[in-house]
């Protein structure tokens, strides 16, 4: 019986994890997002570079003269 409790924590434990994880992902996202609009890209290029670094948003911005 006590090793079905601890297998349910550790499920529980993971699922908080991996939840935090999830969330964490998603602000980066919007942050990233944000970033690249202020740097004057379109909502639709935004999108596309929030999955990419600071840096690279910096570095296409100065390539295209925004």
């Amino acid at each position: 019986m006590t090793d079905i409790v601890k297998l349910e924590r550790q499920l529980k434990a993971g699922r908080r994890s991996q939840e935090k994880a999830y969330q964490n992902r998603k602000a980066k996202l919007r942050e990233n997002y944000r970033y690249a609009r202020e740097k004057g890209f379109c909502a639709t290029d935004a999108q596309l570079l929030s999955f990419h670094t600071r840096e690279d948003i910096d570095k296409l911005a100065e390539f295209q003269g925004l």
